[in-house]
């Protein structure tokens, strides 16, 4: 989405052989091949981020331990709440479906090992990072209320995950998450 805002080219690469290919090919014209689909992608000029707040912090770090996933802020979303990408040195979404279509599901392909973008100025993960400042100050009580705010975390995590072509982890709990709030704004 920021590449969009920057006016910076995109390949969108669609094809299994795509992905071998781009394994080896880093450059093309003298122009660099960067996978965007990875953790801690930098562009040419582009400013270190500023140190995030001490909410985006907190949410961060909360969500890495209920996660029990890496969750990094980035500005690499405009319109998205969050993304899950690839570690830098791991098969991506994609080729973890190739491999395992290739072995037929007989094969086990290596452990997932992703991070959760989240972007701090979409609404969404304000809104996150002050439930939580509120949980933790006692301000938003009730029985359900960790629980509730963990539903939606994780909600908007597979529909992260959804979004970034990973599987979901949960996909009944998923789908009971879709279904639970259509009954809510009916």
């Amino acid at each position: 989405e920021a590449l969009r805002q920057r006016g910076v080219d995109c390949l969108l690469l669609t094809e299994p052989i795509d992905e071998y290919v781009t394994l080896r090919l880093t450059s093309f014209r003298n122009r660099q091949l960067v996978n965007v689909g990875r953790a801690g992608v930098r562009f040419p000029g582009e400013q270190e981020e500023a140190e995030e707040g001490a909410e985006e912090d907190a949410l961060c770090a909360a969500l890495t331990k209920m996660l029990s996933c890496t969750v990094q802020p980035s500005r690499a979303m405009v319109h998205s709440p969050c993304c899950v990408v690839s570690q830098g040195w791991t098969h991506s979404a994609f080729m973890r479906r190739i491999l395992s279509a290739q072995a037929m599901g007989r094969v086990d392909v290596p452990p997932e090992a992703s991070v959760l973008l989240l972007n701090p100025d979409h609404a969404l993960v304000r809104s996150l990072a002050a439930r939580l400042g509120r949980l933790r100050d006692g301000g938003e009580q009730g029985v359900d209320a960790a629980a509730v705010f963990e539903r939606d975390v994780r909600f908007a995590v597979d529909t992260a995950r959804l979004a970034s072509g990973f599987p979901m982890l949960t996909p009944r709990a998923y789908v009971d998450a879709v279904w639970t709030r259509l009954v809510a704004i009916a």
